[in-house]
């Protein structure tokens, strides 16, 4: 009797830790025989939905400005399918999205005619029968806040739209860590406040985007509409130059912030982030701590101090405190 009390138990409490799960569950059967179309494959986003993609078993086509490149090449090495589009050229975007089943979005604000191009990309991709678009926005975005930007425009659309998507709201990525240029801007002026002492600022690593990418896809019904405020972790400014002194064994300053604020810097305070569900529903998701150290980043910064530091490029616009916004 004890024993079949003790199977009932270890069933019960199983499936309670499967079917509680508000996020990752996963109840298409038939998403790992699925195309999902990568925008941006060879930066770091793309990139890291990609890489755990391919792990789970998807059929990943990568969308590339020239699939002849290195990078492009690396990645149908590893599995992906290149295909050549430009979003300027609308019908190499069309050609893209024939046959794909789930759509990865990052586009650069930079392109011209941004919110059309992106527009005709979801327009194309729900008349083919996409099931599911996850979008790439920008936290300072978000309707609510009382700025307007481009990815604003998107967002709205997307809630008006009556497709079926998930927006990732990204905020500092924590691959701007390992950057030469960021890295000689921290040895150079250590980390500069952008804001109260107690105002946190939030990271997320490109790697992980990927999980989020297959609990969506997996799971759509349940992450049809979901706008997500992505951090895997949040630091204040004096503790990001508390870790990386201890992750490079050297004296990063923190100095407080000089008295004109940078914008940027402004739009990203008192922000509020899903960092505690994430962590919750993705035990796996990185901290800083976890990123830089799985990168070696107190061992470059280090070795990079050795160095003469090059001149400081004119019209920099920041002055230490981490990456940019994006």
């Amino acid at each position: 009797m004890k024993r079949i009390i003790a199977i009932i138990f270890t069933l019960l409490l199983f499936g309670c830790s499967v079917n509680d799960s508000s996020l990752d569950g996963a109840s298409n059967t038939d998403v790992r025989n699925s195309t999902v179309l990568v925008t941006g494959i060879t930066g770091n986003q793309g990139g890291g939905v990609a890489t755990t993609l391919l792990k789970e078993g998807y059929h990943v086509r990568g969308l590339t400005r020239d699939a002849s490149s290195a990078r492009s090449q690396r990645w149908s090495d590893l599995g992906a399918e290149m295909v050549q589009g430009d979003f300027t050229d609308r019908a190499s975007i069309a050609a893209a999205l024939k046959g794909v089943d789930y759509l990865f979005i990052n586009i650069q604000e930079q392109i011209p005619n941004y919110i059309e191009e992106t527009k005709y990309l979801l327009e194309t991709a729900n008349s083919l029968g996409i099931k599911h678009s996850l979008y790439s926005s920008n936290r300072r975005s978000e309707p609510e806040l009382p700025q307007s930007a481009s990815k604003t425009d998107i967002e709205i659309y997307l809630r008006e739209s009556g497709y079926s998507y998930t927006t990732l709201r990204i905020p500092q990525m924590m691959s701007n860590f390992p950057r030469d240029r960021d890295m000689y801007n921290i040895l150079r002026n250590g980390v500069v406040g952008r804001g109260a002492e107690s105002a946190s600022f939030a990271y997320f690593a490109p790697d992980d985007l990927g999980l989020l990418a297959a609990a969506a896809f997996a799971n759509t019904e349940t992450w049809n509409g979901r706008e997500v405020n992505l951090a895997g972790d949040e630091l204040t400014d004096r503790e990001l130059a508390s870790l990386l002194s201890e992750l490079s064994g050297l004296d990063i300053k923190y100095t407080a912030p000089p008295q004109q604020q940078d914008e940027r810097w402004a739009a990203n305070q008192n922000l509020s982030y899903d960092t505690e569900q994430l962590r919750a529903d993705f035990p796996t998701m990185m901290t800083l701590r976890d990123y830089l150290k799985k990168n070696n980043y107190g061992e470059k910064l280090k070795a990079l101090s050795l160095l003469p530091l090059p001149p400081e490029p004119e019209n920099n616009g920041r002055r230490g405190g981490g990456p940019p916004p994006r």
